[in-house]
């Protein structure tokens, strides 16, 4: 009876333990579940803000591709402040035609060093010496040779006295400055049709026969042409012709006529004639006037032509002497 009444207690207890294992189970499964849970929320926070970070700092690098460009008188002074000098003669021009401007500068350190020329970008980013005289000069100038798709500057050096000149061309391209041409010989200019020409100094006026040298102070023209296809300047050389192919153009020989007038005098000798045509459309009469003391004057005619026609005669007189080339430019013949 006794172990009848023990078999029953331990039906009784198997029950209630197994329940207690079950509960206990399910309670620690539960508890699990809450405690990895908030673990996971960090990760899932953290990378979701990671996203707008990212556009939002890509968006303002955008605007920052193209910088605004400064005023002419803040390029003066970054400029003057990196050169540590006043400015003797500067450009504020669009070189590159895109809308902005820029600065080109020069200067001499003191009355015997020669001329530094600074360049500035539109936006004041890029300051820095591009070009230097080759010696000491007295004055610098600068000219602007507009063409069609961008503008070129001249640097041109010379002293006040003599025949001393000499010249540089820069240009904007691809954003660098470049030097197309470094101090050559002569003043390199445009005239007021846009043309660009090069001036050359000398002293071949006039021959005296007593001193037996050349004489008289002359300016004398030459005419230049960018070709941008090669990225370089170009000579329009005078191609010497016959005084035959000069009188077949219309008004040539009322030209002639008149020049030879004009240089007619009591003591006059001989006349001699030479004739230079270019092919931008201008033509050259040589005059060489000798006299019976045995002087000579040296003078030329500079004239428009078109197709077959001079369109000014007796054109515009310039003491000198005319040559087919004056420059180191390769020639357009």
């Amino acid at each position: 009876m006794q172990n009848k009444q023990q078999n029953i207690k331990k039906l009784y207890i198997l029950p209630f333990f197994f329940l207690t294992l079950c509960l206990t189970a399910c309670g620690s499964k539960s508890l699990t579940q809450q405690q990895t849970t908030p673990a996971a929320l960090p990760e899932e926070t953290t990378a979701e803000p990671s996203k707008p970070t990212a556009t939002t700092t890509a968006e303002p690098t955008q605007p920052q591709t193209t910088s605004a460009a400064l005023t002419e008188e803040a390029l003066i002074e970054i400029m003057q402040n990196a050169c540590g000098s006043d400015l003797q003669t500067y450009l504020y021009l669009d070189m590159d035609n895109d809308g902005q401007k820029e600065l080109l500068g020069a200067f001499a350190p003191d009355d015997m060093s020669a001329f530094h020329t600074w360049y500035a970008s539109s936006d004041g980013s890029v300051c820095k010496e591009v070009l230097r005289s080759a010696m000491s000069f007295d004055e610098c100038a600068m000219e602007s040779i507009a063409l069609d798709h961008e503008t070129h500057v001249a640097i041109n050096t010379y002293n006040l006295m003599g025949d001393n000149k000499q010249f540089s061309i820069l240009a904007l391209q691809d954003s660098e400055i470049n030097c197309l041409a470094e101090n050559k010989p002569g003043y390199v200019g445009t005239d007021n049709n846009g043309t660009i020409y090069l001036s050359v100094e000398d002293y071949d006026g006039m021959y005296d026969p007593d001193m037996q040298m050349y004489l008289t102070h002359t300016w004398k023209r030459t005419y230049l042409t960018y070709d941008k296809t090669q990225k370089t300047y170009k000579e329009y050389t005078a191609k010497q012709i016959s005084e035959e192919e000069f009188l077949k153009l219309k008004n040539a020989k009322e030209c002639l006529e008149t020049i030879r007038a004009e240089h007619t005098k009591e003591n006059t000798k001989e006349i001699q004639f030479s004739f230079f045509i270019r092919k931008n459309g201008i033509l050259h009469v040589q005059c060489n006037e000798y006299d019976t003391a045995g002087f000579i004057y040296y003078s030329h005619y500079t004239m428009q032509y078109q197709d077959d026609t001079i369109l000014d005669t007796p054109g515009e007189q310039n003491d000198g002497q005319m040559f087919e080339r004056f420059s180191q430019f390769e020639a357009v013949e």
